[in-house]
């Protein structure tokens, strides 16, 4: 009899059909005796890894989620309470450093600018008291007008608000000009009440005009406030600075007076060519200068007249005006009849050319 053997058979498997595949097999293989060994490659495996994933679920089956989601956040509450009150000491530390950081350096620029401010006053009351013995120097040994001054100088910077150490060189600068105690006194308050004035900018080129108007024009001191106030209230009408007019009085002041002119002419003619021009001050006063010197030439009186401009007073003139025949008219008067006769004459003919020509 024929010894067993082994059957080895290659199937593929389709999920669908494995019903209708297992019963053909049995019926093909109901004649044959033997052992049909069906291997599946990888099964075990399968096996295994099924038992495996049944060991995993009932292990999770046995924790409680919800209980370590409770456990989590109340730790998580906890932790953020710790911090919470973490934060808010830290806050309050903060705050209170601030606060005693700002207490500190409120009281230290305090203390600060009283020291600074104890510093300046030493140092104007040093100031001040040098210029009060420069001012008896200057003055003479009358330690009453000295005394006075400096009661003046007082008065004035604590009633304007002006520097009592600068007041205090303007009055020395008066003094050394010649003026008398009481012309001081006078003429301090005076430039006292300019340093008020928007148009005034230093009170020490304001002192050397007020001293060029007084010795070039003859003004009394006591008519320094007027003529301070007429200057302000020509700045503030006319393009032209108080500065500007001051400077024109001390640099042609002299000469604008020695032609004949007065310093309200001066001040008109100035603010007129400035406004119309804009030239410096220095410009304009050293063209004064030149314009009013020649005027006076006999060669130029002649040849204007020859022109019809005369700059001389007639006889009429003079009996009228009480000056002497032949005498020149004065700066403000020239420039009024030069800008009469040149009015009408084209820039570009011979006669504008010889007139500017003399």
């Amino acid at each position: 009899m024929p010894s067993g053997f082994s059957y080895t058979a290659q199937m593929q498997l389709t999920a669908p059909n494995l019903k209708s595949f297992a019963t053909s097999v049995q019926s093909q293989l109901n004649n044959i005796n033997g052992t049909i060994n069906i291997k599946f490659p990888g099964i075990g495996a399968i096996n295994s890894q099924i038992q495996s994933l049944q060991n995993s679920m009932n292990s999770a089956s046995q924790i409680n989620p919800v209980a370590g989601a409770s456990k989590t956040v109340k730790s998580v509450t906890k932790d953020l309470k710790d911090a919470s009150t973490a934060a808010g000491q830290f806050g309050e530390l903060v705050g209170s450093s601030i606060r005693k950081f700002t207490a500190f350096s409120l009281a230290a620029g305090s203390v600060l600018s009283l020291v600074n401010a104890i510093q300046e006053g030493s140092k104007a009351a040093l100031e001040f008291q040098r210029e009060m013995i420069r001012l008896e120097q200057v003055g003479g040994n009358l330690s009453n007008s000295v005394g006075g001054i400096a009661t003046e100088v007082g008065r004035l910077s604590t009633t304007f608000g002006a520097s009592s150490s600068e007041l205090a060189k303007v009055a020395v600068t008066l003094r050394q000009a010649g003026l008398s105690a009481e012309d001081t006194k006078v003429s301090l308050d005076a430039l006292a009440k300019s340093t008020l004035a928007p148009t005034f900018s230093n009170i020490t080129n304001t002192v050397e005009g007020a001293v060029a108007v007084i010795q070039q024009f003859g003004v009394q001191a006591k008519d320094l406030t007027g003529i301070l106030g007429s200057v302000n209230a020509v700045s503030a009408a006319f393009a032209v600075e108080s500065d500007d007019i001051v400077h024109a009085v001390r640099r042609s002041g002299g000469a604008f007076k020695a032609a004949g002119g007065n310093l309200n002419e001066l001040i008109s003619l100035f603010t007129s060519v400035r406004q119309t021009t804009r030239e410096s001050a220095e410009t304009i006063a050293s063209g004064f200068n030149t314009i009013f010197a020649r005027a006076q030439r006999s060669d130029t009186v002649e040849k204007l007249k020859e022109l019809g401009i005369n700059l001389r007073f007639s006889a009429k003139e003079a009996e009228l005006f009480g000056k002497t025949e032949g005498e020149f008219v004065g700066p403000y008067e020239a420039v009024r009849r030069l800008n009469t006769a040149l009015k009408n004459v084209p820039p570009a003919s011979a006669q504008y050319a010889a007139m500017l020509k003399n």
